[in-house]
């Protein structure tokens, strides 16, 4: 059970990471510049992103960190985010920072120096922070666990459907995603919660402030969070309805699952919307259903007879090849969209990311073709000595 927590933990780290420069909103240039000396004060400062940002907070400030230009309204322009200064400031260094939210609801910010009439000084430590949130690993931390519950609640009700597997194994499948969704609702809570904490730059008693779940409703997240927690809901009373009433409500809880990761997130909300998100739906539902196989097949091979589990497994691989090609494509594609460039596979983080996933994906198909062209065929004729094969390998899958 730890290896297999352990294996879905580290499944949804590679599938979440993606460096803030392709996931985010990015500075594409500033007036002032960073480092910039200016040589009388600015009407306004300005900072231009890549996409449309909402703005947290957008301020000047001289190098103990206190405010300064008696500024206007933050107004937007497009992709412009302008601050008007209406005091005029006096030559010497100061800290211009803010921090907005992205499109993908993500919080992201930057502090930089800038100097009037003369060489820029060096910043007070305090000028330097105000763009860094504590809220930043409880937020990334949560996400993990909430890909991880979503896929693996969704992925057991798609196991279910597709292979309607009888008996302790039923049981055991159902009886462990009930105790998921309950904590995957949880995440979902909690995930508006830290977001606005986040978005806020929020103390370690933000989440007792209305304004820091005021900030995280605003948000996508609420949105997300909504679909999600009517998915878990739906998905623990299939868990425990009767059969003639269990398949339509799976297929309504697991179908809502995947659609709370649609509404939010960099890589479904990006342009063009009507291709990504089903793209990303795709990726997502592909995914589930292998993370949700790993423990009933696991389990298979220790309750049932060699020929039983051999029969399962090839029921299993009809399904789980064409899953893991459908995961590979639509994985690149949507890596391939936030980058940009092929080009750009090579020459940063997130392409070294994309190839490391790409590598795995193929190792694992190497790996579901051996279990089903020499291991599964043992087991269907009965070879005891081929459980011990196949379930190291299926640890093996789980772990890569």
């Amino acid at each position: 059970m730890t290896r297999y927590l352990l294996g879905l933990l580290l499944v949804c780290a590679l599938a979440t990471s993606s460096p803030q420069g392709f996931a985010h909103a990015v500075l594409l240039d500033s007036s002032p510049k960073p480092g910039e000396m200016l040589m009388q004060s600015p009407a306004e400062v300005v900072a231009n992103f890549n996409e449309g940002v909402g703005p947290i907070f957008f301020k000047v400030l001289d190098v103990k960190g206190q405010p300064v230009g008696d500024p206007g309204e933050i107004r937007l322009d497009g992709t412009k985010m302008i601050l008007p200064l209406r005091a005029t400031l006096p030559n010497g260094t100061y800290v211009l920072t803010y921090r907005v939210i992205s499109a993908d609801t993500h919080p992201v910010g930057a502090t930089f120096g800038f100097s009037i009439g003369e060489p820029m000084k060096t910043v007070d430590a305090t000028a330097d922070a105000g763009s860094r949130s504590i809220w930043s690993l409880a937020v990334a931390v949560n996400r993990w666990v909430l890909y991880a519950g979503m896929l693996w609640v969704a992925g057991t009700a798609l196991f279910l459907l597709l292979l309607g597997i009888e008996g302790s194994l039923r049981e055991d499948a159902r009886q462990k995603a009930r105790w998921a969704s309950v904590l995957t609702a949880l995440s979902y809570v909690l995930a508006v919660g830290f977001g606005g904490a986040d978005m806020q730059l929020g103390g370690v008693d933000a989440l007792w402030k209305a304004a820091t779940w005021r900030s995280g409703l605003d948000s996508t997240l609420a949105s997300s969070a909504v679909l999600g927690l009517i998915a878990m809901a739906l998905l623990y009373a299939g868990f425990v309805a009767g059969e003639q009433r269990r398949h339509g409500v799976l297929i309504a809880g697991a179908t809502l699952a995947i659609g709370s990761f649609l509404v939010t997130g960099h890589a479904a909300t990006a342009p063009p919307a009507w291709l990504m998100a089903p793209v990303v739906g795709v990726h997502l539902l592909a995914t589930a259903f292998w993370i949700g196989a790993f423990r009933p097949l696991l389990l298979s091979t220790g309750q049932l007879s060699a020929a039983d589990s051999g029969a399962l497994m090839q029921r299993f691989s009809n399904f789980a090849v064409p899953a893991v090609i459908v995961v590979l494509i639509s994985g690149t594609a949507i890596s391939l969209k936030q980058l940009g460039s092929p080009a750009k596979l090579f020459d940063n983080d997130y392409g070294t990311v994309l190839l490391t996933k790409i590598i795995l994906v193929l190792v694992i198909i190497g790996i579901a073709a051996y279990n089903k062209i020499n291991l599964t065929p043992r087991l269907i004729a009965n070879d005891v000595a081929g459980v011990s094969k196949i379930r190291r390998t299926i640890t093996l899958e789980l772990m890569l």
